[in-house]
């Protein structure tokens, strides 16, 4: 069952998570979203689009728990700043944007938003793995697993 998007809304005024602004110290954040068209999409992710905007939110939930985005591919792999462990593309789904093909290639994990969500109402870190998203799809439509290389 669907939680309505007003009960939802209702109940994260009153629940507020903790403070944890060093909780994502150090790491690096870009973004990118594939179209979501009607066919494609759940009536969750729609609703998720409706509510706002998502890069608004990401961007708000990486600001307090200390974590930095950045607007171009170049800064997220610029070595100066960025420790290899540390950097992410954060994304609705498996796409084929210029960015997301970027970061596999330059190994930074392509991880769904729900990491984010998750770290920023529960408070405390969580492995991103469960949440990596794979390389893509072959011609049969099977998953492309991500390998680091």
């Amino acid at each position: 069952m669907m939680v309505d998007q007003v009960d939802m809304d209702t109940h994260l005024k009153r629940v507020q998570p903790v403070p944890f602004n060093k909780l994502l110290d150090g790491c690096l954040f870009t973004t990118t979203h594939p179209n979501i068209t009607r066919s494609s999409s759940s009536e969750e992710e729609e609703a998720e689009y409706r509510a706002g905007d998502l890069d608004e939110r990401i961007r708000t939930w990486v600001a307090q728990m200390g974590g930095k985005m950045v607007a171009y591919f170049e800064e997220l792999t610029d070595i100066q700043f960025a420790n290899p462990k540390k950097r992410f593309l954060i994304t609705s789904a498996c796409c084929r944007t210029q960015r997301y093909l970027e970061c596999l290639v330059a190994n930074v994990p392509c991880i769904e938003y729900h990491w984010l969500k998750s770290m920023y109402y529960r408070g405390k870190m969580i492995d991103f793995e469960k949440y990596r998203l794979p390389a893509g799809y072959d011609s049969r439509g099977r998953v492309v697993e991500w390998i680091y290389r």
